[in-house]
This record gives C-alpha cells, structure tokens and sequence, in this order.
C-alpha cells in the first residue's frame, strides 16, 4: 500500500509536558524492496510545529532516503546511523529526525516540533491514507 505515490502521510507527536503537533505531507511512497526508500513531496499541514528541519525541505532531510539499519547501513554518514542511535530510520547524517528510536531517550526525536530544542518525545504515531 506504501508504494502508491499518492498518499498523505500524518505524524502526531507529544512531549512528556502534553504538547501535542502534527505535520502532514503530500505526495507519500515507499519504494519497493530492497531500498525501501522515503518519498514526499511537500508540507500540507501543520499545527504546533515550527519550519526548522522540516521532512520535505531539501538539504535539512533527504527525501529521497533509503531504510537504515543495522545491517543495512544506507545512510550518509560515515558511521552506522542505526547501530550509533538505537534504531531503523531513513537517516541522511543520523538523528535530526528519529521517531523509530529508543522510547525513553534523546533520539526519539522531530525537531520541527521541538523548536530547536531537543526533547525527547512522548508519543509519536505515522499515519497514510490516500489522497484520493
């Protein structure tokens, strides 16, 4: 279902003080196996986030970057990405964006929300759905 380029993704997101936030993007995919590759196209909708290292500005998150893992080190930087930080993620240069690390630590992370402070997160959720 992730492979269809018209769909919405959401992000919900809560601090431990009870902030909430979400962003929406348009245009959202993941290609087929074996890179399974992040793709959006842009910002539709936002509340409570600022527009620092937002997903689909170029150049503060690639958005066009395949899964990282442990053993699959697709990332940019000269480490592993998911072995240094906890976790899966479709790193660029590891975690300015992280809702798939450590629940309890500080790479459990989205910095469009936390306004250039970084809060570990409370909850986050990812939602898709069509755009049609």
């Amino acid at each position: 279902m992730t492979s269809r380029a018209n769909m919405t993704l959401r992000m919900d997101m809560s601090l431990p003080n009870g902030t909430t936030g979400f962003d929406e993007y348009s245009g959202f995919y993941i290609s087929p196996p074996d890179l399974y590759t992040f793709n959006l196209d842009r910002r539709i909708n936002s509340k409570g986030m600022s527009n620092y290292r937002v997903l689909s500005q170029t150049g503060q998150f690639d958005i066009r970057q395949s899964f990282s893992t442990y053993d699959k080190d697709r990332d940019h930087w000269m480490g592993n990405c998911a072995r240094s930080y906890g976790g899966g993620w479709w790193f660029s240069d590891c975690t300015t964006n992280m809702l798939n690390g450590h629940f309890d630590s500080e790479q459990f992370l989205y910095l469009s929300f936390q306004r250039y402070r970084p809060n570990k997160l409370k909850t986050s959720t990812m939602m898709f759905r069509s755009s049609n």
